[in-house]
């Protein structure tokens, strides 16, 4: 119960409930149970670009590849991810591939043969990673310097993907 009102509290200031925690519709219209629900959030509508399209992320920190993914996803798009790239170069086969964002080291070795691969099919990508940009296939696609924030990130996607069409 002491949870509860904390959220309460936390929530309150926001108009979203009251201080007795009631919230949406005035009580008479309220069900008789009085369970309370808050408004579920939808996709994220600030990166339109995004929506519909299937977007590889190759990272080799699983926890980071989530918070990506759920980013992705928030923004309407739909991910996969990998760790390595032996995986990735398979996944990049995908005919409906609209995109990637990828580290550089990965638990197999670094993405240089995956970035080259993704150039020749002609397929977009944001470098994400810590390192410098890599010498090599790499060199023409945007570099994002971890740490970076999602927003930073998805709109890096979302630029790419709104460039020339691809090749193959």
């Amino acid at each position: 119960m002491a949870f509860c009102q904390s959220v309460i509290a936390l929530v309150a200031p926001l108009g979203l409930i009251d201080g007795s925690g009631h919230c949406g519709p005035p009580p008479e219209d309220r069900p008789a149970s009085g369970i309370c629900a808050l408004p579920r959030i939808g996709p994220n509508m600030e990166h339109p670009g995004l929506r519909g399209r299937l977007i590889l992320v190759v990272e080799n920190e699983l926890l980071i590849a989530m918070d990506i993914v759920k980013a992705l996803e928030d923004a309407g798009a739909n991910a996969t991810m990998t760790t390595t790239a032996r995986h990735a170069l398979i996944l990049i086969e995908h005919d409906g591939l609209a995109g990637a964002i990828m580290d550089h080291g990965l638990t197999d070795g670094d993405s240089s043969t995956v970035c080259a691969r993704l150039k020749e099919r002609g397929i977009p990508y944001v470098s994400y990673s810590g390192y410098e940009p890599v010498k090599g296939a790499s060199v023409d696609a945007p570099h994002i310097m971890k740490p970076a924030t999602m927003d930073v990130l998805m709109r890096a996607m979302e630029k790419v993907l709104a460039g020339p069409p691809r090749i193959s």
